[in-house]
């Protein structure tokens, strides 16, 4: 496995540093995250100059980190995120990503975020892959992509060069974001997703039938296309305001976490009927909200019903991470190498 060809990987899209070894076979050779998320929960959210700055602080001790616990010698390529994202991180990421390129002599690629977490799909989960990235992306794709994360919620096509074409998308809030808000409206810490997931888990059998009422008070999309979790959030916080004491209920964390799994389904049921001839493979979950374990089972009830496997990134791969980025760069079709830094930039682009 060391003498493979491998890809440095660098994120810095929002509120991760992260730089990764990955080998062309998907395997993360090694890898250094740091997280911003204390810095950022006593505001509530994240702040682009304050993320900006913490990345400027830790981006060179990363790489550092890295290269003294291991230096592959058959490096090809340094991959870097080039949006979508906060402008500030993205720049520190992708030119300090530039920079080595440039002192190793080497290629440097950019990645849409988006792509990385198409490609999250194909990593290895034990680190023992033999199977190239580009022969397992033949083998999962042309398949459709549920892409759910802080700040977007989209339906795609996607095929072996992790071109995509856009089916659905969210008209207004993206799933995450509704996690988010709402677990702030509950006085849950920033990230609210797996805050809210935590407080549903602890649901006893005696209080499922009172969660079930609360779910079925909250409204469902009634749009014709796509997803949208506006009308859900005023809803939640609505709920709140009437009877505070629900604030960090097991039951209504249920019943929200809920709601947003039968929207992300119906969304999904709305946009498969417009995908008409195209070949589908499989359903690929992905983006940091697929970790929500019960997303997952109810996402794969869903794709079991419509005869599609169900394919899922490994868990530590969901969230924003640099192998993401190597992998998408090891797989992409050429024309998708990005040059500019962008902070909008649809996936739209097959």
């Amino acid at each position: 496995i060391m003498n493979r060809a491998v890809i440095l990987g660098v994120e810095s899209s929002c509120d991760e540093t992260a730089v990764a070894w990955v080998d062309e076979c998907g395997n993360v050779l090694n890898q250094k995250l740091e997280s911003q998320i204390a810095i950022h929960q006593k505001f509530g959210g994240v702040v682009p100059e304050v993320a900006s700055r913490s990345h400027f602080d830790v981006i060179d001790r990363l790489v550092e980190e890295l290269l003294k616990s291991s230096h592959p010698e058959n490096v090809k390529a340094v991959a870097a995120t080039r949006g979508p994202g906060l402008v500030g991180p993205l720049i520190v990421g992708a030119s300090y990503a530039s920079g080595l390129a440039v002192g190793w002599g080497l290629p440097s690629i950019g990645v849409h975020h988006l792509r990385g977490h198409l490609a999250s799909a194909l990593l290895s989960d034990d680190g023992k892959s033999e199977e190239s990235l580009k022969s397992r992306a033949g083998r999962i794709f042309p398949s459709l992509v549920l892409l759910v994360s802080g700040g977007h919620t989209q339906v795609l096509w996607v095929n072996e060069k992790l071109q995509a074409k856009k089916f659905a998308e969210t008209a207004d809030d993206a799933a995450g974001e509704c996690f988010d808000k709402s677990a702030k409206l509950m006085g849950l810490a920033y990230p609210g997703g797996p805050a809210i997931e935590a407080i549903a888990s602890l649901l006893q059998s005696k209080d499922e039938a009172r969660a079930r009422e609360i779910y079925k008070k909250l409204p469902k999309p009634k749009s014709a296309e796509g997803f949208s979790f506006a009308g859900l959030k005023t809803a939640i916080r609505l709920q709140l305001e009437k009877d505070p004491s629900q604030r960090q209920d097991p039951a209504f964390c249920w019943a929200v976490q809920e709601a947003i799994a039968e929207s992300l389904c119906l969304g999904l049921g709305r946009a498969i009927k417009n995908i008409g001839d195209v070949e589908v493979k499989n359903l690929v979950f992905c983006g940091g909200v697929s970790a929500n374990k019960r997303l997952r089972h109810r996402v794969g009830q869903w794709a079991k019903e419509e005869n599609l496997d169900l394919i899922v990134p490994p868990l530590k791969y969901c969230t924003d991470n640099a192998a993401m980025i190597a992998a998408a760069a090891w797989v992409q079709g050429e024309s998708l190498n990005m040059t500019d830094i962008k902070a909008r930039l649809s996936l739209d682009l097959a």
